[in-house]
């Protein structure tokens, strides 16, 4: 499988956003480390659904946090396996945004 690179994408369903948001892709040529510490992640914080990031709060008590946490922070010691990138779409850019997707 390491001849490939597996792209995951959260563009938190914002095609048509009205408030500012985040868009993320991670890389990796490692997908099955990737499956691996997700699912121990999210069992391990006791969150069993999925992870998207208009939905993440930063209460300590959020599953979705906890596990999302969990998942970066075991990543991390993984490097050279994978990268990401982000983009913030604030408020004054998404008109530019809404040109983008009509």
């Amino acid at each position: 499988m390491g001849d490939y690179m597996h792209i995951y994408l959260d563009e938190s369903g914002c095609e048509k956003a009205e408030e500012p948001f985040v868009v993320g892709i991670f890389c990796t040529w490692r997908p099955e480390l990737w499956r691996d510490i997700v699912a121990d992640q999210k069992r391990s914080a006791g969150f069993s659904g999925r992870l998207h990031f208009h939905r993440i709060s930063n209460s300590p008590n959020d599953n979705r946090y906890l596990a999302t946490s969990r998942i970066f922070n075991r990543l991390l010691k993984y490097k050279k396996t994978w990268y990401a990138r982000f983009m913030y779409v604030s408020e004054d850019k998404l008109p530019l945004w809404h040109e983008m997707f009509p």
